[in-house]
């Protein structure tokens, strides 16, 4: 069989599956069997997931711009981080052939903010639609990212992150085993945008503190004089959250 007939006839999960065991590396996804606290899957890794929140907050207040005048609308959400997550983190790793096609990666820009907007549309109107699952990645093993920076979570965002904002963003704390999917594979590299975010947004040390203290609700960070200090009971909890500051306080403006 073609691989456009192979691509007809099995859906497309199926393909990702069978691509996955092919290298090597089989999964398989689960439904949510437990309550998974937001903050330990989005912090201290996924720092895009914080920059969706706060793009569908200031939607909330653009709503009327929106519908009445996209073209300035456009403008406005292209001198914020989610234009930089877009353009940095989003295309280079989904669709990098965009960046070598300047009317494609506009189409696409575009095409984004309405789909944002949609997916907001609909969660106001009828709420999480379960139909609809985020999806949860994890390993048998879990691997160092190349960014060097470990962690002791299991469970890491994976599909499905504009929901999971919309989510944040309207004051839930926790993925109900309805709202959520797992996807076990036998070895996980988590993805880590955190450091690269921090630093082609210019984030302020307090949004990024907050951030890190929202995942460690335990820990109290702060630097001085270029050193980070973290105040925990637990020590092994002070231990990891002082190594991740310390990985990210090089891209923090002038170290915090």
């Amino acid at each position: 069989m073609s691989w456009a007939k192979l691509k007809r006839a099995v859906p497309e999960r199926r393909r990702q599956s069978l691509r996955s065991a092919l290298r090597g590396n089989p999964y398989r996804v689960t439904p949510g069997r437990e309550r998974v606290r937001i903050a330990e899957i989005v912090s201290p890794l996924r720092y895009d997931v914080m920059i969706r929140v706060r793009h569908f907050e200031r939607h909330a207040e653009r709503r009327d711009l929106f519908a009445a005048d996209f073209d300035a609308y456009e403008r406005l959400v292209r001198d914020e981080p989610y234009f930089v997550w877009f353009e940095r983190s989003r295309v280079p790793v989904w669709w990098p052939w965009l960046l070598d096609d300047p009317p494609a990666f506009e189409r696409a820009w575009r095409e984004r903010l309405r789909a944002s907007a949609a997916l907001y549309d609909s969660f106001e109107s009828g709420g999480f639609d379960p139909a609809h699952p985020v999806e949860l990645y994890a390993g048998r093993r879990v691997r160092q990212p190349a960014t060097g920076r470990r962690t002791s979570r299991t469970l890491f965002a994976g599909d499905g992150n504009h929901r999971l904002a919309l989510l944040m963003a309207a004051g839930h704390e926790f993925l109900e085993p309805s709202q959520h999917r797992v996807r076990r594979y036998v070895s996980l590299v988590p993805a880590d945008t955190t450091g690269l975010l921090v630093r082609e947004t210019g984030a302020r040390w307090q949004d990024y503190r907050s951030f890190i203290e929202h995942g460690y609700p335990s820990a109290r960070v702060d630097v001085c004089d270029g050193r980070v200090r973290v105040e925990a009971d637990d020590q092994a909890v002070a231990a990891e959250v002082e190594a991740v500051v310390t990985c990210d306080l090089p891209s923090l403006p002038e170290g915090a």
